[in-house]
């Protein structure tokens, strides 16, 4: 399970909330960029159209991908820091735009 997946798993986007939030509409899809740790990174986070939430971390200074994000074993240090960091952000946006879902199925 991804880091998105366990933050937002039993909610639902409430899509009214997201361009409020800073999300950009393209298509069907929203979009956002945010940086955070001091602008040490950004996260580019995507809310399809029927509510998936995906993300990414990239390093501000090079735009590359940071890998450690993603890797379970790369704990403690700079790669937990960030990781935390970027929950914090998944979080504010699931506390902002999201409503609880209690249901398992439809």
């Amino acid at each position: 399970m991804t880091i998105e997946e366990k933050v937002f798993q039993r909610t639902l986007a409430d899509f009214t909330k997201l361009e409020k939030y800073g999300f950009v509409k393209k298509e069907t899809n929203f979009f956002l960029e945010k940086t955070f740790m001091d602008g040490t990174f950004k996260a580019v986070v995507t809310v399809t159209a029927n509510g998936t939430v995906s993300g990414q971390v990239y390093d501000s200074d090079t735009g590359d991908i940071y890998l450690p994000l993603r890797v379970e074993s790369a704990m403690g240090g700079f790669a937990e820091q960030v990781r935390n960091a970027y929950k914090n952000v998944l979080e504010d946006i699931r506390e902002k735009c999201f409503v609880p879902n209690v249901f398992i199925g439809d």
